[in-house]
């Protein structure tokens, strides 16, 4: 989820549209799959699905290249494995994403917390 710091509804129509056509984009260059999205007028809710870089061909690596810079930048072959790791589900925060703390999966794979349904606790204010 990301809100706006603004007061008020200031997203409007033309705002939502940018964003989802951005949306689309980015998930183009990345391999990322959108599985659902809400726009609103002061923030969006997204789940993304990520897929490992291995999954695509060096081809396919190329043709993501040229999507996002276009004909500003050329991709060498040494670069490829480089972009593969940074379009991919691996940001390198950690190894495993249940290992992170700070986002709802992490939350329930701490001691205490399996087995709850909610995860209000990790939210601050929360119990």
């Amino acid at each position: 989820m990301s809100r706006t710091a603004l007061d008020g509804f200031v997203t409007g129509d033309a705002e939502k549209d940018y964003l989802l056509q951005l949306i689309r984009h980015l998930s183009s260059v990345h391999f990322a799959e959108i599985t659902t999205c809400c726009i609103m007028g002061n923030h969006f809710h997204i789940v993304v699905r990520m897929h490992p870089g291995t999954c695509y061909s060096d081809e396919e690596i190329k043709e993501r290249f040229v999507r996002y810079y276009g004909d500003k930048k050329t991709l060498t072959s040494g670069e490829i494995p480089m972009f593969r790791e940074k379009w991919s589900n691996r940001t390198g925060i950690v190894d495993k994403p249940d290992e992170y703390r700070w986002n709802g999966l992490g939350w329930h794979a701490q001691p205490g917390n399996r087995g709850r349904v909610s995860f209000i606790g990790f939210l601050p204010g929360g119990s």
